[in-house]
């Protein structure tokens, strides 16, 4: 467990933030604003992201983790701090950065090769390199037999293993992605987690990572940004430093159990 005075917590400058790290994170607040209220959703977060890194940021429904990550996409911008992906200022459609969400997002009238070099076309890139590239994906994510099927004959697992692919086709330096196995499955869910392990462990992917899920984080990480709400705020991190590669049987050991209980208790705080 890290204190919260630590660099990558609490003390990241703006300056930090942009120069050593793939994201960086700096005193960034969030509000949103009724007819009646303002509420802040985040509050002076601050955290990094360092190259080949998996972080999540894992907290209660309301702790702001999704609005800080379409933050750190761009797709939001801060209502105070900074924010840095490969040190520039955050902004949208970046080819460095890909997106996976809680829903597939596959276009049904597209087979899944075609679905999966779809971010080919929007760069307006060439599309058989694309080929090439997903149809390597589809080996990757187990789905080299489901090139020419459509998404609505998939099962919501594979359907998200298309979209994985997909994430990966245009090889961006970063992913970011929203709780993208909360709909499926306590069993299809597991299997996905330690495949996006066995993934991860290949590529070396930067990964910033939604999730409520203590157990999905701890199987997927290197380290885990706990938040907590009213406001949205961090309130330690836990370093995962747990056995790699990830397999199944990792769940019952008591080093596990521990790292568990560390998160558990940043959240009670």
């Amino acid at each position: 467990m890290r204190d919260l005075t630590s660099p990558a917590v609490g003390k990241t400058s703006p300056a930090e933030a942009g120069s050593a790290h793939s994201i960086g994170v700096a005193h960034v607040g969030k509000r949103y604003r009724t007819e009646t209220r303002t509420v802040d959703a985040v509050r002076d977060v601050s955290f990094v992201v360092n190259r080949g890194e998996f972080v999540s940021l894992v907290g209660p429904s309301g702790c702001g983790k999704s609005t800080l990550l379409k933050m750190v996409a761009g797709i939001l911008p801060p209502d105070a701090g900074t924010i840095t992906v490969l040190g520039q200022k955050a902004r949208p459609g970046r080819r460095e950065v890909g997106l996976m969400f809680q829903t597939s997002i596959l276009f049904p009238w597209r087979n899944v090769l075609k679905n999966v070099i779809l971010p080919f076309e929007l760069f307006g890139e060439n599309t058989d390199e694309g080929k090439h590239k997903a149809l390597e994906l589809l080996r990757l994510v187990g789905l080299e037999d489901c090139a020419d099927i459509y998404p609505w004959e998939l099962s919501g697992g594979m359907r998200q293993r298309a979209s994985l692919a997909r994430l990966l086709v245009t090889e961006p330096d970063i992913l970011l992605m929203d709780e993208p196995l909360a709909a499926l499955d306590e069993l299809t869910r597991e299997r996905l987690e330690f495949e996006i392990a066995r993934i991860q462990e290949k590529l070396k992917k930067t990964a910033l990572y939604v999730t409520h899920d203590i157990k999905e984080a701890l199987i997927l990480s290197d380290r885990i940004v706990v938040l907590q709400t009213n406001p949205g705020r961090v309130t330690g991190e836990v370093v995962a430093d747990l056995p790699r590669p990830r397999r199944p049987e990792l769940i019952d050991s008591d080093e596990f159990a521990h790292k568990l209980k560390e998160v558990r208790d940043l959240l009670r705080l």
